[in-house]
């Protein structure tokens, strides 16, 4: 049970380390304004942003542009 609390703790701190990675550097929020594709802009839904389920449903590309993530 432990080791899937850590786990999920594990995945969800590392997407938010993820989003603040890409965006500081770019001068973004890290709190405001929604995910969006890096590539075609468009904002992304809230079941897009599921760490590690949403990228496995749609195969590590964007439900949009479907360009690799």
């Amino acid at each position: 049970m432990e080791l899937l609390i850590a786990f999920i703790f594990g995945i969800v701190f590392g997407s938010f380390l993820n989003v603040v990675i890409l965006r500081i550097p770019k001068d973004e929020s890290i709190v405001f304004g929604c995910s969006h594709c890096q590539i075609c802009l468009t904002p992304l839904k809230p079941w897009h942003n599921i760490p590690l389920l949403s990228w496995l449903f749609l195969q590590g590309k964007c439900a949009y542009c479907k360009s690799g993530i």
